[in-house]
């Protein structure tokens, strides 16, 4: 058996496994491999399992897709009612499901074929706008108030937001001192303030999880700012590296164009390559008695020449 035989024979032993409604399943593979296939035959079969078609859910990103999907299966749907004969091996699989589901919804008198839209196969917004909905007027952002917010007015929640921190400076406490630190080190531009922490806010993800709904501890505090100051550092100092290694490729290349378009009708060829070299190795030996652990060492001098001017200033 050939290698190319047995991967099919997996993966038609994988599509058939996934079909098993009793099972959880993710499935993986590229485009254009059968993905929305499988799925409407799974969400046919599960069809199949109810009492009423509301009772499954199908979740996808974009209305394009959900309403693909919608399309699809109202179309296997159409075909098995009329007996079409499939021509494809995936197509006689999803043909067979859909007799099924017809002979479900003439016996529990369903009709999705004329009431399509009793299929749930919707977006993740949608979604979420319809179990809000679903709350009691009466209820703290219940479903007067529901609403799915675009990314434009996202933006300009968050630039609100970040606006309204600096009442903080109104006030005393620990958020007062914080709010001052940082616009401390922005120069007191209170844009360029709003604008980070909208950012921020924009990526709170990444960060939300490490100090939870407020402040935290000194300790915690220490712990977090090393954790992130080691990260960045080691963000620097590998673009440093890069540079560094790039720079041994291109500067002698530029230098030797500059040479060649300033002193190209002064001096003969071989001088100006015999100058470049002298060149190159003076800055090698200078950089190397300047920094002798490379560029990586000498950020992290300029790192600790930074903090030790910041801190006295921040406790000032």
């Amino acid at each position: 058996m050939t290698p190319d035989t047995q991967l099919l024979l997996d993966d038609a032993a994988a599509r058939v496994a996934a079909l098993d409604v009793t099972r959880s399943f993710i499935v993986q593979a590229p485009a254009g491999s059968g993905k929305t296939e499988l799925l409407i035959q799974r969400y046919l079969k599960l069809l199949t399992t109810v009492e009423s078609p509301e009772e499954v859910l199908a979740i996808t990103f974009t209305r394009k897709a959900a309403s693909e999907m919608q399309l699809r299966v109202l179309h296997a749907l159409q075909r098995a009612q009329r007996d079409e004969v499939p021509k494809e091996q995936h197509e006689a699989t999803t043909a067979a499901a859909a007799l099924l589901v017809l002979q479900r919804d003439r016996q529990l008198q369903w009709n999705l074929i004329t009431h399509p839209r009793r299929m749930r196969i919707q977006t993740l917004d949608s979604l979420n706008a319809g179990i809000a909905r679903s709350q009691p007027l009466t209820s703290s952002g219940g479903a007067a108030g529901s609403a799915i917010v675009a990314d434009a007015e996202m933006r300009m929640l968050y630039r609100d937001a970040a606006t309204l921190t600096l009442d903080q400076l109104l006030e005393t406490g620990p958020m007062h001192e914080a709010t001052e630190q940082v616009l401390l080190h922005v120069d007191n531009n209170t844009s360029l303030y709003v604008s980070y922490l909208a950012r921020m806010l924009a990526a709170r993800d990444q960060w939300l999880p490490f100090i939870g709904g407020g402040t935290v501890e000194h300790e915690e505090a220490v712990r977090l700012r090393t954790k992130l100051e080691t990260n960045l550092e080691g963000a620097v100092v590998e673009h440093l590296q890069r540079t560094g290694a790039a720079l041994v490729v291109v500067f002698p290349l530029l230098l030797s164009r500059f040479g060649a378009f300033v002193f190209g009708s002064r001096f003969d060829s071989g001088v100006l390559d015999l100058s470049q070299r002298i060149v190159i190795g003076a800055l090698i030996v200078a950089f190397l008695i300047a920094e002798p652990q490379g560029l990586a060492a000498l950020w992290q001098r300029v790192l600790r020449r930074i903090s030790n001017v910041v801190r006295p200033a921040s406790r000032r």
